[in-house]
Parts: structure tokens; C-alpha cells; sequence
């Protein structure tokens, strides 16, 4: 996809801007068969494509090394291409508000429970494993890595660099309220970055 604009804006002048100034226009093409939120199944296997969290210490504990790291991360595009070459994936998209929120959107596409593994998600290797790195990796967003889902018959090519975080299962009601997101077998609210709300975006 290809985006155009005649000039550049401070994140301060997109916040400010009215709805008419802030469209843009992504024109494309899909090659092969698009790979979407909806078409998990029960029993699907979740991975995911690289770590989570590092780039959420940007904002949440900002320092001059977590800055850097957080402008140094990278669109999946080698591995979704594996993927979609691969022609297993059922469902797919990339993690950029969130494990929490995006596997909620993936689930709520395709009808079933996401049940995640806490000790399976893979953290920074370069960053103390805190409870904040944690907190990153589940709701901080902007880690652009891809989570999808596949038959638990088959494996991903190797070099997507798969790690298996859970998998899926039926849609399930507690107490008479839909989860969709579980957690080491605790519902998650879907929480995650919420856009145009940060003050600390740059």
C-alpha cells in the first residue's frame, strides 16, 4: 500500500485536527488469498512472530535506551508473506494496540475463546522481565509482530519463527457474561493503546 501527503504533521496536529483534515487514502492490491481476523476454529493453535512488549517502554517508562528501542521496530512483512504462502493460517492480523485487544478482535471475528498462555508469551530479551515488561507485552501495543492462528495438524515453516502462546477454543459465557480474551484461564478485559488518546506518541 502506498500512502501520499503533501505535508508533514506533528502527532499534536493530528490529535487537533478535524475529521475532514485527518482522511487518508490507502490504495493496494491483495496477492493470493487475504489473510483476515475471521476463520479461527476451536482448536486452532495462537502464535505469535517475536517478542512483546519492548516497544511499549517507550511511553510507559521512558528513558533514553527504551526511546530508541521503541522507534526500532519493524513491519512482519518477510513472515506474512511466508505465511500466506504457506496457505495454513486461518486467521491473522498484526499486534500493533496489544496481545490483549488484538487477540480479542481475532477472537471476536471468528467466534471463538482466545486462551493464552502468560509463561509461553515471548519478552525482550534485552529487557529486565518486570512486572511493567509484562503489562507492556499484554496491553502496550506497537510491537507489530503478527498473531495468527493455524490447525494444530500442522507446523509453521521455520524460518516465520513461530512460538506457540495458547490456542483457540468455543465461545464461552461466566456468570452470564461473554469472555473472549483468557489468560491462564482468567477472562481479560480487552484492553490495550487506544489511538489519538497518548500524549507521549512521539
Amino acid at each position: 500500500m502506498t500512502f501520499t501527503t503533501s505535508q508533514k504533521w506533528t502527532s499534536f496536529q493530528v490529535r487537533q485536527a478535524s475529521p475532514e483534515r485527518r482522511k487518508r487514502t490507502a490504495i493496494g492490491s491483495a496477492y493470493n488469498q487475504p489473510l483476515t481476523r475471521r476463520g479461527a476454529l476451536p482448536g486452532d493453535i495462537i502464535y505469535v512472530t517475536g517478542a512483546l512488549g519492548e516497544r511499549a517502554l517507550g511511553y510507559l517508562d521512558p528513558s533514553p535506551e527504551t526511546r530508541r528501542l521503541r522507534h526500532e521496530w519493524r513491519p512482519h512483512l518477510k513472515e506474512s508473506h511466508l505465511l500466506s504462502e504457506w496457505g495454513a493460517v486461518t486467521a491473522m492480523l498484526d499486534i500493533s494496540d496489544g496481545l490483549l485487544l488484538d487477540a480479542y478482535r481475532l477472537g471476536q471475528e471468528s467466534g471463538v475463546t482466545i486462551h493464552i498462555d502468560l509463561s509461553a508469551i515471548p519478552l525482550s530479551d534485552g529487557s529486565p522481565h518486570s512486572p511493567l515488561l509484562i503489562d507492556a507485552a499484554l496491553s502496550g501495543g506497537e510491537d507489530y509482530v503478527l498473531l495468527f492462528t493455524a490447525p494444530p495438524s500442522v507446523q509453521p515453516p521455520l524460518a516465520v519463527g513461530a512460538i506457540k502462546i495458547g490456542e483457540c477454543q468455543q465461545p464461552s459465557t461466566q456468570d452470564g457474561v461473554e469472555s473472549v480474551v483468557f489468560l491462564d484461564g482468567v477472562p481479560q478485559d480487552p484492553r490495550g493503546y487506544v489511538h489519538m488518546m497518548s500524549e507521549s506518541d512521539s
